[in-house]
């Protein structure tokens, strides 16, 4: 479906405003902020918002007078995907501004899946195509700037510029006029400037890996060992760098061998320890659990039969056939119809006195029948 609407007049004007916001579906979206006093913008989204699905959306900024401000679309956190595309320019202001991502302070935009953004300034004495406050992640897709105080500026970065990844094309102008000229960037050295006012980045979606890292989780030493290290682990992704971002400080990370080493001299004790592998755009960490035990200490082989003539733990059951330790206050409900061996006894003593009674009582008998006689 489409949708088109304009804000009307006043001291803010917002074609579409809201607190999160989801295009997708195809959708065609045209969105225009009104004349405002103060505040001008084409579609303006209080925390995140997200354009996906070939969804196609055009943000213009309304107008404002020279001390007001113009925002073509105006967002906490962005995320462009799956072949969609957007076109925001800043109407004419003071300030004006085609994306600015990160509203209150924080955030920034994602473009992937061939998606693709075109964010351009106004007429203004301040002009910006692409603000940030936080990030620019591109990992495939098209991204052009325009403006004529700056064509993308990052808030939070070093001199607020944008270092373009490791085999990105890029193309960049001190004018507004589009370069016809490809540059490569290597993730260090290749940035976009304050001094440019044009800007374009292109990553095709098979150029760029997602940053990963695998490899040991877990290794176990005893207390008086010598210099230990892991095994080696695999690292992945584009333009990354890997640092420990948590643990101990005996133990640390080789770029080289891609190990962790362990030095001499922790106590016995668990060590966790966070890696973290990064390219400035994504990140993905691993966590590898060291444990020392103590000198002297051994763990029996789960399963293992204690040695033959040592005591059962206390609240143990012997085992079936033995005899109980203390068979006369057996009360378990398990043995509850078994014989008590104490009564056994009991009735025999009581059957061999009972006999013995029966065979003096027949003695005296035949005494006295013999003495009539």
């Amino acid at each position: 479906g489409s949708l088109t609407v304009t804000g009307g007049a006043g001291e803010y004007s917002d074609g579409i405003a809201a607190e999160n916001l989801t295009i997708s579906g195809s959708a065609t979206v045209t969105a225009t902020g009104g004349a405002s006093s103060d505040w001008g913008t084409g579609i303006y989204v209080d925390n995140n918002l997200t354009i996906s699905d070939s969804a196609s959306v055009t943000a213009k900024g309304g107008s404002a007078p020279s001390d007001g401000t113009s925002f073509g679309l105006s967002s906490g956190d962005i995320t462009v995907s799956d072949s969609a595309t957007v076109n925001a320019t800043g109407g004419s202001a003071g300030y004006t501004y085609g994306i600015y991502a990160g509203d209150k302070g924080e955030g920034g935009i994602t473009i992937n899946g061939n998606a693709n953004v075109t964010a351009a300034g106004g007429s203004g004495f301040w002009s910006e195509g692409l603000d940030t406050n936080e990030y620019i992640n591109i990992t495939g897709g098209t991204l052009t700037a325009i403006g004529n105080s700056y064509a993308i500026r990052i808030y939070s970065e070093v001199n607020e510029e944008y270092t373009v990844p490791d085999g990105y094309t890029y193309y960049v102008n001190g004018s507004t006029t589009p370069s016809t000229t490809p540059l490569t960037g290597d993730g260090s050295t290749t940035k976009i400037t304050p001094d440019h006012r044009y800007a374009k980045i292109e990553v095709a979606a098979s150029e760029y890996i997602e940053p990963g890292i695998t490899g040991p989780t877990a290794m176990t030493l005893t207390e008086g060992y010598t210099a230990a290290a892991t095994g080696v682990y695999t690292v992945t992704g584009t333009d990354v760098t890997v640092t420990k971002t948590s643990g101990n400080e005996k133990i640390t990370w080789n770029d080289d061998t891609k190990k962790l080493e362990i030095a001499a001299g922790l106590p016995a004790g668990t060590y966790p320890v966070v890696l973290t592998v990064a390219n400035g755009q994504q990140s993905e960490s691993i966590t590898f659990t060291l444990t020392v035990n103590a000198a002297g200490e051994t763990n029996p082989p789960e399963g293992t039969t204690p040695p033959e003539g040592t005591t059962p733990p206390e609240g143990t059951n012997p085992s079936e056939g033995t005899t109980s330790t203390n068979p006369g206050n057996n009360n378990s409900g398990n043995n509850k119809d078994k014989p008590n061996t104490d009564d056994n006894s009991n009735m025999l003593l009581w059957l061999l006195i009972g006999g013995m009674s029966l065979t003096l009582a027949s003695w005296f008998d035949v005494q006295q029948k013999a003495q009539r006689v």
